[in-house]
């Protein structure tokens, strides 16, 4: 059984994770964009009381818990990402991106849950029986800011990753210099010694 690091949830904070998590819900969006500005589904009379009604109310149903569970799991990962963020060795990156990766965690989180919400406020009409007059891009423009977010989060992860990384290389290069000139003091202390 693979073990995943501390941080890497389905390796979400690796480039590769964060690429296929963005495809996946791009995807998705795209695909639920095309279901709900369907024509068929905007010229349905909900308040005929017909079997194919039913089924289209119950799907539509089913079609928000799925949406809903989906999007509220990808608004939690930017709260994940920001906690990875803070608890790892990245804490110690400028404060700057320690503070844009918080808002960027909080924003996917809020934008997340609008999608959903606005899902639920459709999936209201429907069952009230009322027509469907949501079109995709209103419901899930909330979901692309979210995917959105998640890029940038893990753009300012590389950032901060970098900055670090030049720190210490010249912190390295400080202390090498610095060792290397005590060395020199006390070889010439030990010369002058003799």
């Amino acid at each position: 059984m693979k073990k995943y690091s501390k941080g890497n949830f389905f390796e979400y904070n690796t480039l590769k994770g964060r690429l296929i998590f963005a495809l996946v819900f791009g995807a998705l969006i795209a695909i639920d964009i095309a279901i709900i500005d369907t024509k068929a589904l905007h010229s349905l009379h909900l308040n005929y009381r017909t079997a194919q009604v039913d089924k289209y109310i119950d799907l539509m149903s089913i079609f928000v818990f799925v949406n809903g569970v989906l999007f509220m799991f990808y608004s939690s990962m930017g709260v994940y990402d920001a906690i990875t963020f803070m608890t790892s060795e990245k804490v110690y990156a400028p404060r700057i991106f320690f503070f844009i990766i918080v808002v960027l965690g909080i924003f996917q989180a809020f934008m997340g849950i609008d999608t959903v919400m606005r899902l639920f406020e459709m999936n209201a009409l429907i069952v009230n029986r009322d027509a469907n007059t949501y079109k995709g891009v209103y419901l899930f423009g909330a979901a692309v800011k979210c995917l959105i977010c998640s890029l940038f989060m893990y753009a300012i992860r590389m950032i901060s990753e970098f900055r670090m990384r030049k720190s210490n290389e010249k912190m390295f290069r400080e202390n090498h210099e610095l060792r290397h000139r005590k060395k020199q003091l006390e070889d010439f202390l030990n010369e002058s010694e003799k």
